[in-house]
């Protein structure tokens, strides 16, 4: 399920920690194994998300990053309006009959993960991220 959300998985080296999925590039495998052996590693690799139940819960730096599959994920292009209002973290309208997890993007750039849900979308943009000041 994790590996669904990269690209050319077998190429990465996917590894947990506590709840987290992670990747790295496989020719970082035994660089890595060495290392936490021998320190205190804070954070290594990309985070994927989380597995809840049947489901991952895809995480902000998988949508930022180069490794996420654009063809296998669903997208949600967004006007400069609602890509505002989205990085506000503030309700935009689900105009499309699309359910599940969505790429938000603005001209083509990913800007972060939200759940798009028969009446309405869950952003799930991070609150630490948010823009806090009014448009002009």
């Amino acid at each position: 399920m994790v590996k669904a959300y990269v690209n050319q998985p077998a190429s990465y080296y996917f590894f947990k920690v506590n709840d987290d999925w992670l990747a790295i590039n496989n020719q970082h495998k035994e660089s890595l194994n060495l290392l936490q052996h021998h320190l205190y590693i804070k954070k290594s690799g990309v985070r994927i998300g989380k597995l809840a139940g049947n489901d991952l819960i895809p995480d902000h730096e998988l949508a930022l990053s180069i490794m996420v599959n654009k063809e296998a994920v669903l997208q949600t292009e967004l006007t400069y309006d609602e890509a505002i209002a989205y990085l506000r973290r503030d309700n935009i309208s689900n105009n499309t009959t699309n359910k599940g997890w969505s790429l938000m993007t603005f001209e083509g750039q990913a800007l972060g993960w939200a759940k798009l849900l028969p009446n309405r979308m869950n952003n799930y943009y991070p609150k630490e991220l948010r823009i806090m000041t009014s448009p002009p």
